[in-house]
């Protein structure tokens, strides 16, 4: 819907204002830039047809369009009356949110206060060209009103938690581009603790366990590079890091047991060992994954 607005907008103000100038009717009049044919029954139909009907049909459009909204969130109330009980409603949303709807309004309210003013009073002053001391004071009336427009504007701007809310997260969003900042950790109830870098590069994922040792995926597609981080780690640092895995998960540590206390054979336990360090390489890729995901 944004574009046919944006559309609209350029094409309207394009029609309205190269059409006067095509027909040569801008140019100076009393010293100023305005319509400049002398006739003021021409002065009129050109601003009437240019300018003043579509300034009024903006401001009426504004004032309509707050209006719905109003009626709108009434009959939303209503709707949710009719199909809850009224305790699960503790405040109507007209007056939950007055605050807002009213600095919401200030704007048309504005918009409409101003354009009609300065659309009816450049009326007259077309119809009444010969100059009186009331008309002198209409015309400065209106120079006023026009030049009011953007301070007031400004004004409203300025003081709208939402606008400066909105300029605070720009300007946040470009130093947080633009910087590299600390990384920043997650904490798990497990001994291991994970944190991502910078946004700026490729997210990178790393995992470090409480003997030092470091495994590290690189998130590309769906795929993890594990490879490198593993074979760095000797057998009895893996059945380390597997016996503080399985603690976490709330399984036994895995230890090596003596063949007279357990009673398995050699290979069932190497067996049980290489299927305990496959759950935990799984479930730590797993867990990057999943970061690399968020991330």
């Amino acid at each position: 819907m944004e574009k046919f607005y944006y559309i609209g907008s350029v094409a309207a103000v394009a029609i309205l204002n190269i059409a006067p100038y095509a027909a040569g009717q801008f140019g100076y009049y009393n010293g100023t830039c305005w319509f400049s044919d002398s006739r003021p029954e021409v002065q009129f139909r050109w601003l009437l047809g240019s300018q003043a009907v579509w300034i009024l049909l903006m401001s009426t459009g504004e004032v309509v369009s707050f209006f719905l909204i109003l009626a709108y969130m009434y009959r939303i109330r209503r709707e949710r009356v009719l199909t809850s009980s009224f305790r699960a409603i503790p405040k109507p949303p007209i007056m939950a949110y007055r605050s807002i709807i009213l600095r919401i309004g200030l704007y048309p309210l504005l918009s409409c206060s101003l354009n009609f003013t300065g659309a009816i009073l450049d009326l007259w002053l077309t119809k009444n060209p010969v100059p009186t001391e009331l008309q002198w004071r209409l015309s400065f009336v209106d120079l006023c009103v026009f030049a009011l427009r953007p301070i007031l504007y400004t004004l409203l701007a300025a003081v709208d938690p939402g606008f400066l809310r909105a300029i605070r997260a720009l300007r946040n969003h470009s130093k947080s581009t633009y910087s590299t900042g600390p990384t920043s950790s997650i904490e798990f109830p497990s001994s291991h603790r994970m944190e991502h870098f910078s946004m700026n590069s490729r997210p990178l994922v790393q995992v470090q366990l409480e003997q030092g040792k470091n495994s590290t995926w690189e998130a590309e597609g769906n795929k993890s590079h594990l490879g490198q981080s593993s074979a760095a780690l000797t057998p009895s640092e893996e059945r380390s890091v597997g016996s503080h895995v399985g603690e976490a998960r709330g399984k036994p540590p895995l230890v090596e047991q003596e063949p007279e206390q357990s009673g398995l054979s050699q290979v069932e336990r190497e067996w049980e060992r290489e299927e305990e360090e496959l759950d935990v390489d799984v479930q730590l890729r797993s867990r990057a994954e999943d970061i690399a995901q968020q991330i």
